[in-house]
């Protein structure tokens, strides 16, 4: 009986531990998303956020206005602003037992190169 509660003890453990991983990683994707927004602000200079997400998102794309506005319909959908647009990711994290999260985030320009809206959407993925 004494290896059955030591058993039952550590799928208690695990349980609670991964409950508490999933809720952290929650947490994270809603930082991230924060940051994001506080970051980029509306009127923001294209030069000014291209300089500063090569810094800190190594992975993003800056797109032409036409680009921009040809993929305005993939998944999720956008409302193109007639400039150009960054896409990112911001990799959050990941749980031990496989499950990945990450914020995609897509900065939307005026053509006059000013920054007028942040989109971002969670990611989430299991192996």
């Amino acid at each position: 009986m004494k290896w059955l509660r030591i058993l039952l003890g550590l799928v208690a453990v695990v349980v609670v531990g991964t409950i508490a991983d999933w809720q952290h990683q929650g947490w994270l994707v809603r930082h991230a998303v924060s940051t994001l927004h506080g970051r980029y602000t509306v009127g923001m200079r294209l030069e000014l956020a291209l300089a500063d997400i090569q810094l800190k998102y190594p992975e993003h794309t800056q797109y032409s206005p036409d680009d921009c506005t040809k993929f305005a319909t993939s998944v999720p959908t956008y409302r193109p602003l007639g400039g150009p647009c960054i896409f990112g990711i911001m990799r959050t994290g990941a749980t031990w037992w496989g499950f990945e999260s990450a914020v995609m985030f897509k900065l939307l320009f005026d053509p006059n190169g000013e920054l007028r809206n942040v989109v971002t959407d969670p990611v989430y993925t299991f192996l």
